[in-house]
């Protein structure tokens, strides 16, 4: 009853000053401009979106195809650097079988060397047999027979033992000229693994700032699509002639925040409008253009704004922090009127807020854009 009676008040106060909010046609006309404006530099931004999304898959396939390259020369290296490390193993049996034979030779070779020691007086014996006493010739060419052969079972040894020799070296001198070519081979592959890696990271960086400059992009053209969506608002507003009715179902709320009150007015106590929870001091704004026709306490309501829009219509802001406005003060749509204030419902900072229809509440279910 009380805020019918404030409202009767306030209508009687100010309906015979108000002037209906048309816009002149220049006014109009400037809108448009600015729409059109702003519709040029969406376009842009969707062509720049459009351009680095393009660059975008054509990096990523290029990666995808690095990441391949560099997959199958890491299976390429570790599987050089197996045959490497078997072609060494077998090497160093090769290295430790050449080693036995030389010290067999070394052995043979001093064997041959006493042999010969032993063997010369024989010989000389043999030559000057005629010479000596004691010792038939059948006996000498026995023990001469019998020498040259021992001199040539060791001397077939000495020969098979150099054939090995000969056959270890080459085989070493082959496996030693492929062990570098399969070391220059791993170094090779590892030198084109390298590039390919810094070639990986160059893209990912670029890669990394296309995709800001995406963000960038898409930012701006939010905000672009928002000053659009804005600026065709106050053309509609503009063409209703200050009809808020005209406006229905496109206008924004207030604040952003999570709706705890929800209009019903036969509750008890009735909800005659939106209770809002808002985060601390956000800002309040007006739905629509409209008049300051009231800026002060109420009772249960704490700091209110009221706004007359056109000579039907009103809209209440209750429970602010603080008043942005003056009164008979006129605002346009979004013009920030104050802060959230404590509001019992929420628990804390926030908003009651009502529409009204000269003085009847009405729900601003429908009114308001969807969320």
């Amino acid at each position: 009853m009380r805020c019918k009676i404030v409202f009767a008040l306030l209508i009687c106060l100010f309906c015979a000053h108000f002037d209906a909010l048309a816009a002149p046609s220049k006014k109009e006309a400037d809108i448009r401009k600015a729409i059109e404006s702003e519709q040029g530099k969406a376009g842009q931004r969707r062509e720049s979106l459009k351009k680095l999304t393009d660059r975008e898959r054509v990096l990523n396939s290029n990666l995808a195809n690095l990441e391949k390259r560099i997959d199958t020369l890491t299976k390429d290296v570790a599987r050089k650097e197996k045959e490497l490390a078997l072609l060494e193993s077998a090497q160093g049996e090769n290295r430790t079988r050449f080693d036995e034979l030389t010290r067999k030779k070394a052995d043979i070779e001093r064997d041959i060397s006493a042999l010969m020691l032993f063997l010369w007086p024989l010989h000389m014996q043999q030559e000057s047999v005629g010479a000596r006493e004691g010792i038939s010739w059948h006996e000498a060419e026995q023990q001469y027979q019998w020498s040259m052969s021992v001199m040539r079972a060791i001397g077939d040894r000495q020969k098979k033992l150099q054939e090995q020799e000969r056959e270890l070296k080459k085989n070493l001198s082959e496996k030693e000229k492929i062990a570098l070519e399969l070391k220059t081979q791993v170094e090779s592959v590892n030198t084109a693994k390298d590039a390919l890696l810094a070639d990986t990271l160059k893209f990912n960086r670029e890669l990394e700032h296309i995709r800001q400059e995406k963000l960038d992009v898409e930012a701006s053209l939010s905000r672009i699509t928002k000053t659009v969506q804005s600026l065709n608002i106050q053309l509609k507003e503009i063409q209703s002639g200050g009809d808020l009715k005209k406006l229905k179902g496109s206008l924004p709320w207030p604040a952003k925040g999570r709706l705890v009150r929800n209009y019903a007015p036969s509750a008890n106590p009735p909800v005659r409008g939106f209770g809002i929870a808002l985060q601390d001091r956000a800002n309040v704004r007006s739905i629509a253009a409209g008049k300051v026709v009231y800026n002060d306490m109420l009772r249960g309501l704490g700091q209110v704004v009221i706004l007359m829009h056109g000579k039907e219509y009103y809209t209440v802001y209750a429970h602010l922090a603080d008043i942005r406005v003056n009164m008979g003060q006129e605002v346009s749509q979004g013009h920030l009127l104050g802060h959230a204030g404590f509001y019992p419902p929420a628990k804390g900072p926030g908003l009651y807020f009502e529409l009204r229809f000269h003085q009847k509440a009405i729900n601003p279910d429908g009114w308001l854009s969807k969320r």
